[in-house]
């Protein structure tokens, strides 16, 4: 747990469930859940950041936004090797799962590592 504090923004393109959706100043009120992918942040005469978010909420009104995140990694931070090692770990464990329970973990741990190279490419 930790805060990820984004400051001013002129845009932020977050992966909501529905499809990425953009938010600007004085957005309308709107709360929607985050897939795992690209956030990005577009800040005001400064370079765009990209980090990957693996799901959770997100949340505006007025001229801010809240986002509340399962995990949130900047995307430079992103081993493509690592990424494809937890690939490989996750179809594993799911092929070895012993019950439903670490089959859904292995199944969503897959999921993630997915959607991290995804994001690489």
């Amino acid at each position: 747990e930790k805060l990820y504090a984004f400051g001013e923004a002129e845009m932020i393109v977050i992966p909501g469930e529905l499809g990425d959706f953009g938010v600007l100043k004085d957005h309308m009120p709107f709360v929607s859940m985050i897939r795992p992918g690209i956030l990005s942040i577009h800040r005001m005469g400064g370079p765009e950041e990209k980090l990957f978010v693996s799901g959770g909420y997100a949340e505006t009104h007025g001229d801010k936004c809240t986002v509340l995140a399962e995990s949130l990694t900047p995307l430079a931070q992103l081993d493509r090797s690592r990424v494809e090692k937890e690939i490989s770990d996750a179809r594993y464990a799911l092929d070895h799962a012993v019950n439903d329970m670490a089959k859904a973990l292995a199944a969503r741990a897959l999921e993630m590592a997915e959607a991290k190279l995804r994001a690489l490419s």
